[in-house]
């Protein structure tokens, strides 16, 4: 008799949507929104709707495997937990005692996860083991570095108030893609009267509806954030007396933003000087603005400054005490959550260096002091989704180099791997999430029996701590312990880890910026250490094409694009750019710049403007025709202020290959939607 189970969406999009999923003994039936959160209210996307494929895949990683044949062959045999415990135990004692602990990198990211599948026991055992560290960077780093620098510590907005904005700005942010929840919001603002603006390359489906769209250049946010700041104070559009109260840097701010009159940035940006001007005034004349701020302007070598200009820019209109006003980017600050003791930061008793994960490539191959010699990827994906996929696959494919995979599918980075052990998908394990898009804390227990051999993060570094010899306290605490010293940590006294469990899901009280809560020094920053500028383009400028690489209604990173057909992944490209080079939906094409090349099918689409192509993040090497991706195009430099990843500085050029190719099913390629 099937039953319903409560769960929670571990995909990485703001929403974290509480789940309903329908099971017949260890079967599912159906993955469904839950009520039990009035922001998933019910429906969720198609993406985990779906997950149900991944958990029962054929690509399914049942049994530790070490490697048999070369690397990058994908040859394993299968063997015992014990055996892959006890060999990854003696590997590490070995390195440790010849190199240091720091010879030994785990390389991982937390976005599709909650805080027990990181930031728990993993942590627990890097620090005790006094591994490297790494510094997470592929996303939210340059905006994370960009709200640090302009507000702090403040929290921000939750995003439901938009429903009550009179003038909502979408920057960099497409909720259709990530984020569903927002899209009625924001609809039902526009019938009330409110004035939408968005500023993106595409044509979103928000962007459609909107009263203005300015399609940038990727880039150039900063400049035309800046444009908007020139226009604001030389018509004296600014809330003076918000800012002569919470705000300092206000002549830094102007004098930056001076050297951007309209018609300047309209020039770089590639939008209208006049829909700069009137999209400034139309949010001046608001009574309460709301700025929902996402990652797409932060993915290039001026992202932490756009940011920043954009954030500077919400403050210079105020109006934050009035209903539906507001600024988001991220709600997690919002949790005051200590993760501290869940990730055992005692335990580490020296400084570790930290290596940026978005350079992987380039401290595997040039070397690093000491050199990595063990490599432990598990949350992650990096063949797929880390910069430079050339470099890194050269660099994984040394002998010298011992990688582990965890994973729940067999990825391309795991036939790089010396063991591949399984794990566990979110249906079988438990865990403790937080919305970054709202706020709300979740519980999820297993719904389903972890399948074949596969086993959670915890059980897994606590079996390695054991048996490294390590005898601490720690590594002998429960799930649940763990998961009740985070809720705890928090000064809301009134939330408990019990009532969690119970419940599975409680809404967090809502922070609203300079009402009641304000930065700890007291101040928004519009100055910062420098006012934010523009960066020329780095390599490859002199290539006519901007490649852009977001998530799409697919996928969200590289999770589910197992599921693409060989050889069905697309680069979309405008009419005009299709035209000039004798493309048609369907061509194979050669994408190409000085960091490498994708050959792969066209699409050609209306919401691109001319000079912008796009290949979403994330898919894997069969689904283009030459097993390079979007990331094999992306230069591994990064940010120099917030250090992140800088995926949409890919210039490049695209050429025909051939004309309308017969996919593999007999049918031909044709518009990819």
């Amino acid at each position: 008799m099937s039953e319903v189970r409560a769960s929670v969406c571990p995909l990485d999009c703001p929403d974290r949507c509480a789940l309903d999923v329908t099971v017949d003994g260890d079967r599912i039936i159906k993955i469904d929104g839950s009520k039990r959160s009035p922001f998933t209210d019910g429906y969720i996307c198609a993406k985990v709707r779906n997950f149900d494929r991944r958990l029962d895949s054929e690509r399914r990683v049942l049994h530790p495997m070490r490697r048999r044949g070369k690397k990058g062959s994908g040859e394993f045999e299968n063997i015992t937990w014990d055996d892959a415990i006890s060999e990854i135990a003696a590997k590490f004692k070995r390195i440790v005692s010849e190199s240091g602990p720091q010879s030994i990198v785990p390389y991982s990211y937390s976005g599709s996860n909650g805080l027990l599948t990181s930031h728990a026991m993993d942590e627990r055992f890097w620090n005790r083991l006094g591994a490297s560290q790494l510094s997470r960077t592929l996303c939210a780093a340059n905006t994370g570095a960009a709200w640090t620098s302009v507000f702090e510590d403040m929290p921000g907005s939750d995003p439901a108030e938009i429903v009550d904005s009179d003038a909502i700005v979408l920057w960099g942010v497409n909720p259709s893609a990530s984020g569903i929840h927002l899209v009625p919001l924001v609809r039902e603002a526009r019938k009330r009267g409110a004035w939408v603006g968005a500023i993106d390359p595409r044509r979103t489906p928000l962007a459609s509806i909107a009263n203005a769209h300015l399609a940038v250049y990727p880039g150039t946010d900063v400049v035309v954030a800046l444009a908007m700041a020139n226009i604001a104070f030389k018509e004296n559009l600014v809330d003076a007396a918000f800012l002569q109260k919470n705000a300092r840097g206000i002549e830094s701010l102007q004098k930056a933003a001076a050297e951007w009159p309209p018609q300047r940035a309209s020039k770089l940006a590639r939008v209208d000087a006049g829909a700069i001007v009137d999209t400034t005034r139309a949010i001046a004349r608001a009574r309460a603005p709301f700025f929902r701020v996402g990652w797409g302007l932060e993915r290039n070598r001026n992202g932490t400054d756009a940011v920043r200009a954009v954030l500077m820019l919400r403050c210079l209109f105020g109006k934050f005490n009035k209903k539906g006003a507001g600024a988001a980017l991220s709600t997690t600050k919002g949790y005051r959550m200590d993760l501290a003791r869940a990730e055992g930061a005692h335990l580490r008793k020296s400084p570790a260096r930290s290596l940026n994960m978005s350079k992987l490539g380039e401290f595997l191959e040039n070397g690093a002091s000491p050199p990595v010699r063990a490599l432990f990827i598990y949350n992650c994906n990096p063949v797929a989704t880390a910069p430079n996929q050339s470099r890194i696959e050269r660099a994984l494919a040394k002998d010298s180099l011992y990688t582990i995979c965890h994973e729940q599918v067999f990825t391309d980075t795991c036939s790089y791997a010396d063991l591949v052990l399984p794990a566990t998908t979110f249906l079988e394990h438990h865990e403790l999430s937080r919305s970054y898009g709202g706020y709300a804390l979740q519980w999820g227990a297993p719904v389903t029996k972890a399948r074949g051999l596969a086993k959670p993060n915890h059980w897994l570094f606590a079996r390695l701590a054991e048996a490294m010899g390590f005898t601490e306290n720690e590594f002998k605490e429960s799930e649940a312990e763990i998961a009740r010293a985070a809720v705890e940590s928090s000064p809301d006294k009134s939330i408990t880890f019990d009532a969690l469990v119970e419940n599975t899901y409680i809404p967090i009280g809502a922070r609203k910026p300079f009402v009641n809560v304000f930065p700890s020094r007291g101040f928004a920053d519009l100055a910062g250490a420098a006012p934010p500028r523009y960066r020329e383009a780095p390599a490859d400028a002199e290539k006519a094409i901007v490649l852009i690489s977001p998530c799409t209604d697919k996928a969200i990173s590289s999770t589910l694009y197992e599921q693409t057909a060989p050889g069905g992944g697309f680069i979309m490209i405008s009419a005009a750019d299709a035209s000039a080079r004798n493309l048609v939906n369907g061509s194979v094409a050669r994408v190409w710049n000085s960091v490498g090349e994708v050959e792969i099918r066209v699409a050609i689409r209306e919401d691109l403007p001319p000079g912008v192509a796009m290949i979403p993040k994330g898919y894997w090497k069969h689904a283009t025709l030459n097993g390079f991706t979007a990331n094999a195009l992306a230069p591994d430099h990064v940010d120099e202020l917030g250090g992140g990843a800088c995926f949409n500085d890919a210039r490049v050029e695209i050429e025909l290959l051939t004309s309308v190719p017969v996919l593999s099913d007999g049918h031909s390629a044709g518009r990819h939607d």
